[in-house]
């Protein structure tokens, strides 16, 4: 009897939990939730997908008499733009006690209007290895393309070697600027998990001077360590 009392119980909590009048307060409230999710997925699709399948490039950086690297309306008016750019990156690098020195390989093929691939790699000889520095391999999104300013955000396999191998996962970002011919600024920030827990901030920056499809630039890059250099880049 005292297990079929306990069965009723169960039963009346049941169904009052759907016979509770509805709160008008929580209606209004999911309203509002909807009204919100609508806009902001509106926003999405107009300020960001339509803004991104709109913009074409040019060949490089300035090409044209405006000074512009991406264009959106005035794309159609330039056969030379184009869905896709390919920019390769070699520079000369020095650490931070200028004891030694490396070299960096970037390759950033940007294809179908936002998406890309990203490989790096950086190396120095070491003390107790033969080389020791950092590999990614991964792809981008672009965020957005505006001359002024221009986002990605990306994620790359990271193999990091010395006399050990440690391999995980990247994450980050990278900011890019074209304000006035021929500058180029770049500042990117990146964030290392490997898979024995270890894990560290990457830091990057560069300024750069554009001749034509040429760039010759300086950058600081931190990477457990201040690491400074100097190199070119050519755009495709």
């Amino acid at each position: 009897m005292k297990t079929f009392r306990i069965f009723c119980c169960i039963v009346i909590l049941f169904l009052s939990f759907f016979a509770y009048p509805e709160n008008p307060v929580q209606k209004e409230h999911d309203k509002q939730l909807f009204e919100f999710e609508s806009n902001f997925w509106d926003a999405f699709i107009n300020g960001w997908v339509l803004q991104n399948l709109k913009i074409k490039n040019s060949a490089y950086p300035y090409q044209f008499y405006d000074g512009k690297f991406y264009f959106s309306e005035k794309a159609n008016e330039f056969k030379a733009c184009k869905d896709w750019s390919l920019v390769l990156d070699f520079s000369l690098l020095g650490n931070e006690n200028f004891n030694s020195l490396g070299t960096e390989a970037k390759l950033n093929l940007s294809f179908f209007k936002f998406f890309g691939i990203k490989i790096e790699n950086f190396m120095f000889p070491g003390s107790e290895c033969d080389y020791y520095g950092n590999l990614k391999l991964g792809g981008y999104i672009q965020l957005f393309k505006y001359n002024p300013f221009s986002c990605d955000f990306f994620t790359a396999w990271s193999l990091k070697y010395d006399e050990n191998y440690l391999n995980g996962l990247v994450f980050g970002g990278t900011v890019k600027s074209y304000p006035l011919k021929p500058v180029k600024l770049e500042f990117g920030a990146a964030g290392h998990i490997f898979t024995n827990d270890e894990y560290f901030m990457e830091f990057t920056g560069h300024i750069g001077c554009l001749i034509k499809s040429v760039e010759i630039f300086a950058q600081y890059k931190y990477f457990q360590e201040h690491i400074f250099g100097v190199g070119v880049s050519r755009y495709f």
